[in-house]
């Protein structure tokens, strides 16, 4: 993964020492490993081979290797499926609107105030000094549009649970080709409310729903078609991020 300078970026300094831990391999530099097995015949040179290359890498100062107990299988926010190594590799690019520190207390990342209007209603403010890494401020209509993509039957996200809010269906989804989520909405430039349909706590919304929720920047992918958005190459190496770091090889 190859490091950027957003201001977003550089909120999420602390949650990295964190997400790192559980990650992939990366590089500020721009590097990736690649898994795969040998012939016996090589496996002493290659074992010899990777033992210089990562003493190299040590000695630079600029790759870190991770060793994870899952396997990454996507880097596309829409298709999140609960796995953390999933979650925290794509965080990496994509900010959520909170995240866990180190002492298990929840931290703005995209959002710098997440509040309850009361039980069934919660504001979600947008840090007013998040940018995408191409200088363009990250904005309500960058979660709305990504909420709504996570609620569509065309891309059938397997685990993001909307069902919660106000105009999703018991399935998770809305109809197919809706424009808006009802309990999903946009109040001003930097503000969208979600409106569930029962009760729930605060800690439940971060913990469930703004955690995994990474915004998409709207201006960039808003033009692709829906049925694409699962298998577009742009998620594979996006040009466009919030976080930290681009991927520069998957």
């Amino acid at each position: 993964m190859k490091h950027t300078k957003g201001t977003a970026g550089r909120r999420a300094g602390r949650f990295l020492a964190l997400a790192l831990t559980a990650a992939m391999v990366l590089s500020s530099a721009g590097c990736a490993g690649k898994g795969g097995s040998q012939p016996s015949g090589q496996a002493e040179s290659g074992q010899a081979a990777a033992g210089q290359t990562q003493a190299a890498a040590a000695g630079s100062g600029k790759i870190v290797n991770i060793g994870v107990t899952s396997s990454l299988n996507t880097l596309n926010p829409l298709l999140m499926d609960g796995v953390e190594m999933n979650k925290y590799a794509t965080g990496l690019m994509f900010l959520p609107l909170v995240e866990l520190d180190q002492n298990m207390e929840f931290e703005g990342m995209l959002a710098d105030s997440v509040t309850a209007e009361d039980e069934r209603n919660f504001l979600v403010h947008i840090d007013d000094k998040a940018v995408w890494s191409d200088g363009t401020p990250v904005t309500a209509d960058d979660v709305v549009y990504t909420a709504l993509r996570l609620c569509s039957p065309v891309i059938g996200n397997p685990a993001m649970m909307y069902y919660v809010f106000e105009g999703v269906g018991d399935d998770g989804f809305v109809e197919e080709g809706a424009d808006h989520v009802e309990g999903i909405t946009r109040v001003d430039d930097k503000t969208v409310r979600f409106t569930t349909k029962a009760p729930m706590s605060l800690i439940t919304f971060n913990s469930s729903y703004a955690r995994y929720l990474m915004p998409l920047p709207k201006h960039v992918i808003g033009d692709i078609d829906e049925k694409a958005l699962t298998s577009d190459p742009w998620f594979s190496r996006p040009d466009v991020v919030s976080g930290p770091y681009k991927v520069t090889e998957f």
